[in-house]
């Protein structure tokens, strides 16, 4: 008759009243934790088919994303030729738009992809058009071995990859020839990395390093409508900086400034537009989403 009086394993003594604490009370008035249905938005909160809130799992599988950003691209050639001689184009204010995927293969190993599009129209002062269109296309595939300096996905962690590219800047042809269609190919290593900067993690800031200049790793380099010089060699560096914040389990918004330098030299200057030199740098700010799956 007394609630609570007897449970599992109990010890039952002598059969008298029982005194209870103020903690305790044999009303039948439910408590405020039991009575959470009965409240006004009891409908709302706690209706029909209502569920317990469970937290969702992690993502274990991998990321996409998009990035939106403006670049800052200066190219620089440098001739010999009387008739055109060195040009030098820059551009403020280029939109472009990069794409980023992951595939977490194990916990170790990462498949990285990007693609990236932009159109950089630049002044031509040294021939007809006054103004050229330019297009830049970018692809990248790389696999990356992760050393994680704890047991969760947003722990610091630093990540040594290597991979693939490939790097073409089209550009309209102009009379006389300044400054052509360049394409860069070829393998690059790197290394990139991350740490949250609060205890939540909810902030955290990153970087990534990579280049295609060593000495095992040369990059390939065509051009069009046709050569600057013979035994062309070329050079690619990229590296950057970038921030985050975690909105949500799956869901986090990213900001990045990223530096880019494509450079090829000639031995021989030949051709119909000969040159000693040309370069293609980009400084580009960019924020987007990423969702993690």
């Amino acid at each position: 008759r007394d609630k609570g009086a007897i449970q599992k394993n109990s010890k039952v003594g002598s059969v008298d009243f029982v005194t209870y604490g103020n903690s305790a009370s044999l009303s039948l008035t439910p408590s405020p934790e039991e009575a959470l249905a009965q409240r006004e938005d009891g409908a709302v909160a706690f209706g029909k088919d209502a569920r317990p809130w469970q937290p969702q799992n992690p993502p274990s599988f991998g990321q996409v994303g998009g990035m939106l950003g403006f670049s800052r691209s200066s190219f620089n050639r440098q001739s010999s030729d009387t008739a055109v001689g060195s040009a030098e184009a820059t551009n403020n204010m280029a939109p472009g738009v990069t794409l980023l995927g992951e595939i977490w293969v194990t916990q170790e190993w990462t498949f990285h992809a990007k693609l990236k599009q932009a159109i950089i129209p630049i002044d031509n002062s040294k021939s007809t058009p006054s103004e050229l269109n330019q297009s830049l296309t970018y692809y990248e595939a790389a696999a990356g071995y992760t050393f994680r300096f704890g047991p969760y996905l947003w722990s610091p962690n630093v990540e040594p990859y290597f991979g693939m590219f490939y790097y073409r800047l089209y550009t309209d042809n102009s009379s006389p020839t300044v400054f052509t269609t360049m394409q860069y190919s070829g393998m690059k290593l790197g290394v990139r990395g991350s740490t949250p900067i609060d205890p939540t993690g909810i902030y955290g800031v990153g970087g990534d390093f990579s280049m295609a200049n060593t000495p095992f790793f040369k990059p390939g380099v065509k051009e069009t409508p046709a050569p600057s010089g013979e035994s062309a060699k070329g050079s690619v560096v990229q590296f950057g900086i970038f921030g985050y914040k975690r909105v949500g389990e799956r869901i986090k918004i990213q900001a990045a400034l990223d530096f880019e330098m494509f450079s090829a030299t000639f031995s021989t200057p030949s051709g119909p537009n000969p040159a000693t030199s040309s370069s293609h740098r980009h400084l580009t700010l960019s924020g987007g989403v990423i969702y993690m799956f």
